[in-house]
């Protein structure tokens, strides 16, 4: 591709704010050679920030669990069903790291979980049965594991939460914009509402 400039001409190049376009023009270019550049050049203007965004941009995505109440988990059984973490990754089929885990536990259950992390939504078993996932499924969908201890939980007087920060893992879903994860228990939780749990997902977008 070249743009046949002069070497007197002058190229410029600005985003338009009205359509979020790259607009480019000279006083002495080719218009076709100057289109290829336009559609070469990829990348999402945000207007009030006024730069073009290449990566570098996290997301905070709090999802609260879904669970049974009562004294009815045994250690190794699923919490909850499949997490949905909505807008985890920028674009379809994106990438990202996933850099912390917050459980925020309203109950003070403060119970050790693992953390299994989805690139797809999983076939599992039910909530407060074993954790059920077949081995085709963990081959092809599976990307990684968040532990967290009982000893990790911190108290205030009505809740228990914990952090797991400096996680790294990379990330990348299937299709679409959303992550999957799946808690399993391994304590024996008594909670006394089905919404004791908020899981919070930090992750840094590619």
């Amino acid at each position: 591709m070249s743009s046949k400039l002069d070497p007197g001409g002058v190229l410029k190049a600005a985003f338009d704010d009205s359509t979020g376009k790259l607009q480019v023009s000279t006083s002495s270019a080719d218009t076709t050679s100057l289109a290829a550049i336009e559609t070469a050049l990829t990348g999402s203007y945000s207007a009030t920030k006024g730069a073009l965004q290449v990566g570098g941009a996290s997301v905070v995505v709090p999802v609260t669990v879904t669970h049974s109440s009562g004294a009815v988990y045994v250690a190794d059984e699923q919490v909850g069903g499949v997490l949905s973490v909505t807008s985890a990754v920028r674009t379809s089929g994106g990438t990202g790291l996933l850099q912390t885990i917050t459980i925020l536990d309203k109950a003070k259950q403060k119970v050790a979980f693992d953390v299994l992390i989805f690139n797809a939504s999983p076939t599992t078993g039910a909530d407060a049965a074993a954790a059920d996932i077949s081995d085709a499924e963990m081959a092809s969908k599976f990307l990684g594991v968040v532990t967290v201890a009982a000893a990790d939980y911190k108290d205030l007087s009505a809740n228990s939460f914990v952090t797991k920060g400096n996680i790294a893992m990379p990330i990348k879903v299937t299709t679409g914009t959303t992550l999957y994860a799946v808690l399993v228990t391994r304590g024996a939780p008594n909670y006394t509402s089905t919404t004791d749990l908020i899981v919070t997902f930090g992750i840094i977008q590619d």
